[in-house]
């Protein structure tokens, strides 16, 4: 099976975990965090640890931003290396800003187990290899100041490394023993469900459209017009934050990750480990707890969701290059592949709350239709083409379209072999697109769809090819 999708493997694996209300009525907190991810769990864990009257909200799903789309690799490196940043704020400032990250790794594993969180959170090494020979000397250099610092590192040559792990075009690396992978989704609802039994308030679908700063309080007002009256407000949403800070401050990257089959039996020598390496951008990979190989990069600037998602397909291609590169004698069948945003979405969204602000959003279901995957079906191979209807296997959500001016509904797959593990399509077409665009009348079209409340996209003659008249239901 091959799924390329916009719904990364964390939200399919784990499916709906927990359902938050939005926020009904106006309130009061010492502490407000705007923003559900992983960042604002941890926050909103340390206030309540501290004695914190708090209450979190989210302008979409929990954990439906970048939290379900992370790889969840926990290491202590940031994206300059040591060396480098010793240059720039010297020896001391830039060591302690890497032993706080090696540290931070063993309290999010205390946070875990206090927790008793069920995310497959693993202790793993960290090896940083040279992608080319002429990365050697730099990648030496970044060796010697971690060394220098006392964080406990090995030097492996490339010899050491083929051995170790059967990985090639590995021309040298640093072996770090301190590292984790977690499924950052999973961490962040069982983080909040244990602080919403000791008083945490969390709300999700709650959008703040106005703030105001007063000298001992902040009044933020919802986009259902609800007031929250906090003491402090911290902000942790993420990429989003760009929307409310005014200086160009951030540039937005898209990267791209595609995750193979479960493989127990090839992936021994990679479970307890991550990898990334020197390339530019560089490319990361790890294994998950059900013994699936990640991998991810190929990282390009972030333009618009469309012309993100149209190079999933090209992009998880050159990844899939890499691991063939990397593992030649590693059987590697990808299963799922994701552009790592969601703003897509995100923009139609916050287009449906201006028109409509009082729209609630459910959880967040992502169904391609015209749409081709290849898949297993009665023990074979098959390449299944879905136009209208979708996929639906047990368990997963599907959904059956009607036409526009006719409900559509969400379903619970069956799993049924005799449909190619499919639901049907919710409307036929009576009439040809040509034969709609000559007979039907575009006022009378465009009147019934106001009539009946609908938000529409018949504007012209021309688009009388998808009117409600020339469908069945």
């Amino acid at each position: 099976m091959d799924l390329t999708s916009n719904e990364p493997f964390w939200l399919v694996k784990n499916g709906l975990l927990y359902f938050y209300p939005s926020l009904k009525e106006d309130c009061k907190t010492k502490i407000l965090i705007v923003g559900g991810g992983i960042t604002g769990a941890l926050m909103a864990h340390q206030c309540m640890e501290d004695g914190y009257e708090t209450i979190l909200i989210d302008r979409r799903e929990i954990a439906n931003g970048s939290t379900s789309a992370t790889t969840s690799m926990l290491q202590y490196e940031i994206d300059l290396p040591l060396y480098k940043l010793t240059d720039i704020i010297g020896k001391e400032a830039a060591e302690a800003i890497y032993w706080a990250g090696h540290d931070a790794i063993d309290e999010l594993k205390t946070i875990v187990m206090q927790i008793q969180s069920d995310c497959g959170f693993e202790k793993k090494e960290s090896l940083y290899y040279a992608y080319s020979k002429k990365d050697i000397p730099n990648l030496k250099k970044e060796f010697k100041a971690r060394e220098a610092s006392g964080l406990n590192v090995k030097w492996l040559s490339k010899k050491e490394i083929q051995l170790k792990y059967g990985l090639h075009h590995a021309y040298a690396g640093i072996l770090s023993s301190q590292g984790a992978s977690i499924d950052a989704f999973r961490f962040t609802h069982d983080l909040l469900q244990y602080n919403i039994k000791r008083g945490l308030k969390v709300y999700d679908k709650t959008n703040i459209t106005k703030t105001n700063y007063k000298s001992k309080k902040v009044i933020l007002t919802t986009h259902y017009d609800n007031k929250i009256q906090a003491e402090k407000v911290i902000y942790c949403n993420g990429y989003e934050s760009t929307e409310i800070i005014k200086e160009n401050f951030v540039k937005l990257l898209s990267t791209y990750v595609i995750i193979g089959e479960a493989n127990d039996k090839e992936n021994n020598r990679l479970e307890n480990t991550l990898f990334w390496n020197t390339a530019k951008p560089y490319h990361y990979m790890r294994t998950t707890a059900d013994h699936r190989l990640l991998i991810g990069g190929e990282d390009v600037e972030f333009v618009n969701p469309s012309k993100r998602d149209q190079l999933i397909a090209k992009k998880s291609k050159k990844l899939k290059q890499k691991i063939e590169k990397a593992f030649p004698a590693y059987s590697f069948r990808s299963d799922f592949a994701w552009a790592n945003r969601k703003l897509m979405m995100e923009r139609v969204k916050d287009a449906f709350s201006e028109v409509k602000p009082e729209v609630e959003f459910s959880h967040f279901i992502n169904k391609p239709h015209n749409f081709a995957d290849i898949e297993e079906h009665f023990g074979e191979e098959y390449i299944v083409h879905r136009k209208g209807a979708t996929r639906a296997r047990k368990g997963e959500w599907g959904m059956i379209p009607g036409s526009q001016g006719t409900s559509s509904f969400l379903v619970l797959g069956k799993g049924d072999p005799h449909s190619f593990q499919s639901c049907s399509h919710g409307a036929g077409r009576v009439l040809s697109r040509t034969q709609a665009r000559k007979q039907l009348n575009l006022k009378e079209e465009i009147a019934s769809l106001k009539e009946q409340g609908i938000l529409h996209a018949i504007r012209h003659r021309s688009n009388l090819d998808e009117a409600p008249k020339q469908h069945i239901h």
